[in-house]
């Protein structure tokens, strides 16, 4: 692809003074625009975008080399953001719950949650590729992998090692399985909450990529079935959450 840029070297003081007298506004705009044109430049770039820029504004072509910051055309690009939780009372009901099915007098458990303010903070956009590219930045350290939408084999081993981006995988296979779409760039630039301190930040992140797939390819999922897609997904790695946590 291409991208083709314009843009307006600086004019001088003396090109600046024109004099009105004895030309109409045609003219004036007819003159400003040749000299637009005379101070075009074209620049190619590898990344194959086609755009163009005008005005001579100091902003800069989308960076070739930089795909967190280019989002591929057309540029649907949105921020995201999913909070993490405070579970209050039943954090055992909830994981245990699953045991009824094998036990029926077992009662049914209750629990108490609520959102909070921290979570996870992302910008999306959609890919070309099949792939899903996931970048995470956390207090310590910044996490990347790309993940193969098109191999469900290689997702579900990735989502059962139980590693950093198994989450991911996860709800990768769920969706890919599920649903056609296509590849999808989820760049988690700042995370505000503490992980592993039960606040649920991997459900949090199974959230994430659920909603993201969600909204960019227009799944038309409700909030209740972007729940149910990450905890699929979160429950193909080692985790054994019950379905509070999303």
């Amino acid at each position: 692809m291409q991208f083709h840029t314009s843009e307006m070297n600086e004019i001088s003081p003396k090109e600046q003074q024109v004099s009105l007298s004895g030309r109409d506004t045609d003219t004036l705009e007819f003159e400003a625009f040749e000299a637009f044109e005379a101070r075009t430049e074209t620049v190619e770039l590898a990344d194959g975008c086609i755009g163009q820029r005008h005005g001579g504004d100091g902003a800069s072509a989308p960076s070739a080399t930089d795909p967190w910051r280019t989002a591929p055309s057309p540029p649907e690009e949105m921020e995201l953001f999913v909070p993490g939780r405070l579970c209050l009372l039943g954090e055992h009901s909830d994981w245990s719950g699953p045991l009824r099915k094998v036990n029926p007098d077992i009662a049914p458990g209750l629990t108490i949650v609520c959102g909070i303010n921290y979570g996870l903070q992302a910008r999306v956009h959609r890919l070309t590729e099949s792939v899903l590219r996931v970048r995470s930045t956390t207090a310590t350290e910044v996490l990347e992998v790309t993940l193969p939408l098109d191999d469900e084999e290689e997702l579900a081993r990735i989502a059962r090692e139980g590693s950093f981006f198994s989450y991911a995988a996860g709800v990768a296979y769920i969706i890919s399985t599920q649903f056609n779409v296509g590849g999808l760039s989820v760049d988690n630039y700042e995370t505000t909450m503490p992980l592993r301190k039960g606040l649920s930040s991997s459900a949090a992140f199974c959230v994430l990529i659920a909603r993201s797939f969600n909204i960019m390819y227009e799944l038309n999922m409700t909030p209740r079935g972007e729940m149910d897609i990450a905890f699929q997904g979160e429950r193909l790695t080692p985790s054994q959450c019950g379905k509070m946590d999303q």
